[in-house]
């Protein structure tokens, strides 16, 4: 979790991580007031399994919020500060 709310920096650091994977999801957490922007940045291989738009509707539901976007790339908010390993954890058991 990064303690900026900028949407697009919170991107350009979701897209240097993707830039040194060969296979993932890059899941960005910001943190502004009352609110925790996320990004999330799938690589070209494993975008034919996932979807980056799924990732963050799924998230923003079990942490209330809203999101969507495109197979590679998706961002929305969450209104609830997520666990990351608890979060971890459910990315990896549903994807």
């Amino acid at each position: 979790m990064f303690p900026v709310d900028d949407r697009e920096a919170l991107s350009e650091i979701a897209d240097k991580i993707k830039n040194k994977l060969q296979n993932g999801i890059v899941i960005v957490i910001g943190k502004e007031e009352g609110s925790y922007p996320m990004i999330v940045s799938v690589t070209k291989d494993a975008s034919a399994l996932v979807k980056a738009g799924d990732v963050v509707k799924f998230l923003a539901q079990k942490y209330g919020g809203k999101g969507g976007g495109r197979p590679d790339f998706a961002q929305g908010s969450m209104s609830q500060e997520p666990k990351l390993d608890e979060l971890n954890s459910l990315v990896k058991s549903q994807f």
